[in-house]
């Protein structure tokens, strides 16, 4: 990594794991990464968060078309 491409500061003395995960949280609540898939109802299309394949759905049996 370049530190001047970054202006990635120079840091004296790196934290230990230790004192890392002994760190109290700022923050009310932690962190929740949010699923796209139900918030973005407004925006889906067939290929949005449905991991189901066509082929297995469709395959071309007279019983499964509508």
């Amino acid at each position: 990594i370049d530190d001047k491409e970054f202006d990635i500061p120079q840091v004296d003395t790196p934290p230990t794991l230790e004192s890392i995960l002994n760190e109290q949280e700022d923050e009310a609540e932690p962190f929740v990464l949010e699923d796209t898939c139900v918030l973005n109802t407004d925006n889906m299309d067939a290929h949005s968060c449905d991991t189901s394949s066509l082929a297995s759905s469709d395959s071309g049996d007279p019983v499964h078309l509508k």
